[in-house]
């Protein structure tokens, strides 16, 4: 799978420091976990952009 977009976000100290050491612990890197995290997300409808509101 190609990846094309990117995501940038702050985290405060701490949020980094969690998300750092959870990855660190699982032996991934942070994105892995963001990315797993995204794929648990319920399925949502997309609009189709063609359709008039």
């Amino acid at each position: 799978m190609t990846r094309e977009k990117t995501l940038r976000i702050r985290l405060d100290e701490k949020e980094w420091q969690k998300l750092h050491t959870y990855a660190d612990n699982k032996g991934v890197a942070m994105s892995h976990i963001i990315r797993e995290y995204i794929r648990r997300l319920p399925q949502v409808m997309i609009k189709n952009q063609d359709e008039p509101e």
